[in-house]
């Protein structure tokens, strides 16, 4: 995930949060797809490990989510 993305999820959280003055909740749909096609090409694990590293770094940390 790249230094961009992070920094829109955390701002756009945060904007969220200052709105509703409670911790958000953001949906990501489709994630699977990607893991599919890897699965169906040979790089299944390779590409769970992309997707981990990405949620983790992106909303772990978060403290605007809930």
């Amino acid at each position: 995930m790249s230094e961009e993305t992070k920094a829109f999820l955390y701002l756009i959280s945060k904007m969220m949060f200052a709105y509703y003055n409670k911790p958000v909740i953001i949906l990501i749909d489709e994630y699977d797809v990607p893991a599919s096609y890897a699965s169906d090409n040979g790089y299944y694990h390779e590409m769970i490990d992309v997707i981990r590293s990405m949620f983790s770094m992106a909303f772990k940390t978060n403290p605007y989510l809930k």
